[in-house]
This record gives structure tokens, sequence and C-alpha cells, in this order.
């Protein structure tokens, strides 16, 4: 229905400003919908009219890149990012846009421009410290992908202080650990995040295994593969059936 309004709002061709509002809520009703092709369409419409105004600009190509990531366009949404980044927006909103960017470099394998990126929304994070520790958790996943297992380690641990409750940083910090033969601190921290993901079982037995605790191990594979019949990757049940081979 909100839709079927900004449609009429559109038809009606009012002046720039008006159209180019009416294009951006209607393509936000379409990504809420999932439309994202919609949404794009909509989003370069309100581009398209050239307004001398930079939150207009600002919000259509953000929310465009958004759009185009969620479709796995992810160069055409850097090229997005970056027409955001050059209308210098506010802070939160430019702390939102290396967020971004930095995640669909990382998504591309380029990891580190990746942690550059998070460096900078680090930089701008203010007192914002839930989203603080979302960063520090992301630049931690990048620099695991680079093999920098200490940073890694730093930068969840930097995540868990600002928010605790942070599952995937612990699984980071875990996956860091185990990397650098740690076993045992490794099993702690998959122990935080164990009841979230079945994988964390995966990666707690087969830390158990390197320290030589098979029976346990064995138990974990066992309710790993539980678990993963029900909600898991064919990919991931099979790695997990294996373990359990290794060990029987």
């Amino acid at each position: 229905m909100a839709i079927t309004d900004y449609t009429m709002v559109i038809q009606l061709k009012p002046e720039d400003l008006m159209l180019a509002i009416a294009y951006i809520k209607r393509a936000d009703a379409k990504s809420n919908l999932g439309d994202s092709t919609g949404a794009i369409d909509d989003y370069s419409e309100a581009i398209r009219l050239k307004l001398d105004n930079t939150a207009i600009f600002t919000i259509a190509y953000l929310n465009r890149g958004l759009a185009k990531f969620g479709l796995v366009n992810i160069r055409s949404a850097i090229e997005d990012y970056d027409a955001v980044i050059r209308l210098k927006p506010k802070k939160a909103i430019l702390f939102s846009v290396y967020v971004h960017r930095a995640n669909a470099k990382s998504k591309l394998g380029d990891h580190v421009s990746a942690i550059r990126g998070y460096d900078r929304a680090i930089h701008l994070s203010g007192e914002n410290m839930d989203f603080a520790a979302y960063v520090y958790s992301r630049r931690a996943s990048s620099k695991l992908d680079v093999n920098d297992n200490k940073g890694a380690i730093e930068d969840s641990s930097s995540a868990i202080r600002l928010d605790p409750d942070l599952a995937e940083a612990y699984r980071i910090r875990g996956d860091a650990k185990s990397n650098v033969k740690n076993y045992n601190e490794a099993i702690e921290d998959y122990d935080t995040v164990i009841y979230l993901k079945p994988d964390s079982y995966y990666k707690r037995d087969s830390a158990k295994v390197e320290i030589g605790s098979i029976p346990e191990a064995k138990i974990d594979f066992q309710t790993a593969l539980k678990l993963v019949e029900s909600d898991g990757s064919q990919l991931l049940k099979e790695e997990i059936e294996l373990g359990l081979h290794l060990v029987e």
C-alpha cells in the first residue's frame, strides 16, 4: 500500500525534491519487501535528478550500495560507498559507510583494504561502543584471514571487552588461538558460543583432538552432527562426519 501511494506521488510529477523523496521512500519500501532490483532502480532515479542536496544523494547512494551488496554486486556497491564518502556526510553516516565498504572489500578477499577501512571506522566510532565492538570483531576476522593471529586475538579481545555477549568475537579469538596451538584457551572461547552455532562444537572438538582429549572430542563430534543435520550445510556435515570417523 505504501508503494502504491509513493507511485501516485511520482505520477503527479511534483517538484524535484519531493520527487526524489518519493523515489527513495518507494525504494525503501521495495527493499523491505525483498525487491532489491526495484529498490536499486528507484534509488537510481533519485540520483539522476541531480539535486543540489547532499542529504538526498547520501541516502540514495548508501541505500543503493546496500541493495547492490545484497544482490552480491559487490564492486558496484563499493562504487556507491565511495560516492557517499566523497560527499563528506555527518560522522555517524561516515562511520557506517566505512564499515559497509570494508565488509564489501572483505567479501572480495581484499582483506588488507578491509582492515584499513575498519581502522577508519574505529577512529570515527566515538562513544558508540556497541558498534565499535562489532567493528573490532570484523577487523579481527580480516586479520585472521591474512594470518595475523596475534592481531586477531587482540581485536577480538577488544570487542569482547566492549560487548561481552558478542559471540562472533569469541569464535574468531578461538580460531586464532587454535591457529597458534593454544588449544586449551581456544576451547574456552568455543565453549562461550557453543549453544549458538553447531560449528562451534566442530571447532571445539577439533581443538580437543589436538590436545589428546579423544573421548570428549568424540562426544562433541556426535553432538555437532545431530545439530547440523537439522540446521547446517551439507559441506559442514561432511566435515563433521570425517572428523568423527577419525576419532572412532
